[in-house]
């Protein structure tokens, strides 16, 4: 059976009635300010043409009745100049003839747009590569502009797409994360995470036949999970940690800087860990590194987890504090004698 996977990619949305800028707690036009600055785009380009562009162009499929397309959502504000370079970006790495569709979404400021929504825009896009063939299964897929996928990652969750699944959620837990440098455009203290309904790769599975549309018509699309903490609360969930299947990247342009957990996070150790991530591997220095590491010996779901390493991170400073606690206590000790 056909099997057809959306990428949906989120770049620099702008919209007015968001939460994001109220949560910033700053106005619009603030935000608009922040999103929009040379500094922040400037390096949104590099990480998105070296990490995200990089990792879908080399994605390998084996399985030929499995295709994927890329649909990226930019906001009605992006300067044009930008979406120009974005352009080039992407004509330039696209050796393989991958669908990219690029659509703006509206704003809020009355500028013409493609699609009021990012639901709007799914919708239309499911719409044209479901209608021309009978029957198939479907996946969509959640991506920031500045992370990336394991290479075999479409053939992975290919295997997840089966007749039955529909409405079925995929969260690929194991990934790693490291530290993106703006001034030399490399990548650093690359780490393992386990992260279970992380938003970088999280899926939706649905179906569909020519003549009774989708077989769901509700939820229809990732986006439309809601907060993707929450969505086994919500629907039935597959979570696999088998192998590294997403890199987080931490920078400043985005909401994991001076992530307080990061450095508790097990290092990688060995190049085997990079073996699908030839993209990273290209934009890290690995030559401390060891040719192999046994993941199934590190435990990811204990040894990398957030949780984990945050409560590392908070019982290191206890421990910290209690030492300057007695060292003062003992100074104070010594003077009263």
């Amino acid at each position: 059976m056909n099997k057809h996977i959306i990428i949906a990619i989120r770049y620099s949305i702008l919209q007015r009635n968001s939460a994001a800028w109220r949560a910033a707690e700053q106005g619009f036009e603030k935000h608009v300010e922040k999103i929009l600055s040379d500094e922040r785009l400037d390096i949104r380009e590099e990480t998105f043409d070296k990490i995200t562009l990089s990792s879908i162009c080399c994605q390998k499929v084996s399985d030929p009745e499995v295709t994927f397309s890329v649909l990226i959502m930019l906001s009605d504000l992006l300067p044009k100049e930008r979406l120009r370079n974005l352009q080039d970006k992407i004509r330039s790495a696209n050796a393989t003839a991958i669908d990219f569709n690029l659509v703006t979404i509206d704003s809020g400021s009355g500028i013409d747009h493609d699609f009021r929504n990012i639901n709007e825009a799914m919708k239309f896009e499911i719409n044209k590569k479901t209608q021309n063939t009978s029957q198939g299964l479907l996946a969509t897929v959640r991506l920031d502009d500045d992370d990336g996928l394991s290479a075999n990652f479409v053939q992975k969750l290919s295997e997840h797409m089966h007749p039955g699944l529909t409405g079925y959620a995929v969260s690929f837990a194991y990934g790693l994360e490291g530290y993106w440098n703006s001034e030399s455009c490399q990548i650093s203290d690359i780490r393992h995470n386990y992260f279970p309904k992380f938003s970088a790769g999280m899926a939706y599975l649905n179906s569909y036949k020519s003549s009774d549309g989708l077989a769901d018509n509700k939820t229809i699309h990732v986006y439309n999970l809601g907060n993707h903490m929450k969505i086994d609360e919500y629907y039935p969930t597959i979570v696999e940690a088998k192998e590294p299947m997403f890199f987080r990247t931490l920078s400043k342009t985005n909401d994991s800087v001076g992530s307080p957990y990061h450095k508790n996070l097990p290092a990688v150790m060995g190049r085997n860990t990079l073996e699908q991530f030839s993209y990273i591997s290209r934009l890290y220095s690995s030559i401390e590194l060891m040719d192999s590491e046994d993941l199934q010996k590190l435990e990811v779901c204990k040894s990398s987890s957030p949780w984990m390493a945050l409560i590392t991170h908070l019982n290191n400073r206890i421990q910290l504090r209690e030492k300057q606690i007695r060292e003062l206590t003992e100074k104070l000790d010594s003077a009263k004698s």
